[in-house]
């Protein structure tokens, strides 16, 4: 193809730009793919998707369907790295080329798991596959508990009255104490070392379950003294007891056991670096997604110091989640943040050992870069403001989300129509492109050969969100 576009390849077909990559790079990209066409991983995504299909309902499927497809990468790369690549050059083909597509049941090589593709580069450690065998074998059996499970009556949950005095629900945003024992985290073990967790808490007189491995929230009503039910998903979570009274367990759709822990600590001990290491470190760092997006990172009481160059200059990233201590000279952790175990700080060096990027703990990447010049505000003709007015779709889950664009002298307003009005203003850089000036926040529209604009593209320092203009 002469556009860009992620390579992938579906069965036997491998999409490709070939003038976007160096020979080395083409190399590599191609000795990855192979890997997914001669062991047929398009079989795998294909199944893991009707699955999902299937399972709809079950929020936990969503994490079982990201392992198979994480794990067919990683198979990928470990024969690409046995082939005798040099593995820092082929990290850098990832991430230097990590663009998004929409092909979601292709196998693309720049996966949106990059942070744990290297990461398992770096550590090799075979253990660490075999989790996802389960991505395999649990849908099948949940498939088999739902069929056979359908046969029987489906019970009806009636929530409790607030009033209740058997559950001691309070007003708005106070603490419910009767609610307190389900609280904590809980955990589904696949083998041992190889566990997910879940966090309950309650908010609003209801219970909430975070998912901690895939970051969404369900809220519970109870509807007996150890149950809670979810209408919407149809989605119960029973608690279970032990003798002396207290919460051990917690069975989720009536199949799935997770056990209650202790918040689990990390054992990591920081090492102290010298001063040309931190020399390497200490920059400015602008987001893949936008321009505006610039980080100054420096290293002061062997931590991490962020600050983003869009807030006023005392302002600086120093809260309790975002204590980044280092492990090596481009790995840091966060000792603050104990049970999320992807809460690293990473840093790329090229051949030369010199630092050329980060990788946040979100996965975002961040170039470094030697100076930055904020975006200044220029005039443009009203004809060229008017021509992007309109309503704009974009993907939100299972259906659509919309904003609204208007021009309102030498700006324009972006109205969210699923919120209560919330809208933004960005003043123009060139005659497509948009900032707005209170937050490092871009605006740029696609503009077709004919001079009609048909979509746009809103981005903010760790995020991007395409939107199609509708007729």
């Amino acid at each position: 193809l002469e556009r860009p576009i992620a390579p992938f390849s579906f069965f036997n077909y491998l999409v490709i730009n070939k003038l976007t990559y160096s020979d080395k790079q083409l190399n590599d990209i191609i000795t990855h793919e192979k890997v997914h066409i001669r062991q047929w991983h398009s079989i795998d995504v294909l199944l893991i998707e009707l699955v999902h299909c299937i399972l709809w309902i079950n929020p936990f499927l969503f994490f079982l369907k990201k392992a198979l497809k994480l794990n067919l990468e990683f198979i990928a790369d470990e024969k690409v790295i046995s082939s005798g690549v040099n593995v820092v050059n082929y990290q850098l083909t990832i991430l230097q080329n990590s663009l998004k597509s929409n092909f979601h049941l292709a196998n693309l090589f720049n996966s949106p798991k990059i942070k744990q593709r290297i990461e398992m580069m770096d550590t090799a450690n075979d253990s660490n596959t075999k989790i996802y065998k389960y991505a395999l074998v649990l849908p099948c059996l949940l498939l088999c508990n739902i069929l056979f499970g359908s046969m029987t009556v489906r019970e009806s949950y009636q929530p409790i009255s607030s009033g209740s005095a058997s559950t001691g629900i309070t007003n708005k945003g106070t603490v419910n104490e009767k609610l307190k024992p389900f609280e904590g985290y809980y955990k589904f073990q696949f083998e041992k070392g190889k566990d997910v967790y879940i966090k309950i808490s309650q908010r609003d007189k209801q219970l909430v379950l975070h998912e901690l491995f895939a970051g969404n929230e369900v809220k519970f009503d109870q509807v007996a003294e150890t149950e809670f039910y979810n209408k919407k998903q149809d989605f119960n979570l029973t608690f279970k007891k032990a003798t002396d009274g207290n919460i051990t367990h917690l069975l989720a759709f009536k199949y799935d056991l997770w056990t209650r822990v202790e918040m689990p600590k990390k054992t990591y001990q920081p090492i102290s670096l010298d001063e040309a290491q931190i020399n390497n470190i200490d920059g400015l760092y602008q987001s893949e997604n936008t321009s505006n997006g610039v980080v100054k990172i420096t290293v002061g009481n062997n931590k991490l110091v962020l600050a983003p160059l869009w807030k006023d200059n005392n302002f600086v990233m120093n809260t309790s989640a975002n204590h980044f201590y280092p492990l090596s000279d481009c790995k840091f952790y966060n000792k603050e943040v104990d049970i999320d175990i992807e809460t690293g700080f990473k840093f790329i060096k090229n051949e030369a050992g010199k630092i050329i990027m980060s990788v946040h703990p979100d996965g975002t990447i961040f170039h470094k870069i030697d100076n930055y010049t904020p975006a200044k505000e220029i005039s443009i003709p009203n004809k060229n403001l008017k021509r992007v007015e309109g309503k704009y779709a974009s993907k939100f889950n299972d259906g659509e989300e919309f904003i609204q664009i208007t021009s309102k002298g030498n700006s324009l307003v972006i109205k969210e129509l699923w919120t209560n009005g919330n809208t933004k203003v960005y003043v123009p850089e060139s005659n497509s492109k948009f900032f707005t000036k209170d937050e490092p926040s871009t605006i740029e529209f696609n503009e077709e050969t004919n001079g009609s604009i048909s979509g746009a593209a809103i981005a903010y320092p760790m995020s991007k969100k395409i939107w199609k203009k509708l007729e």
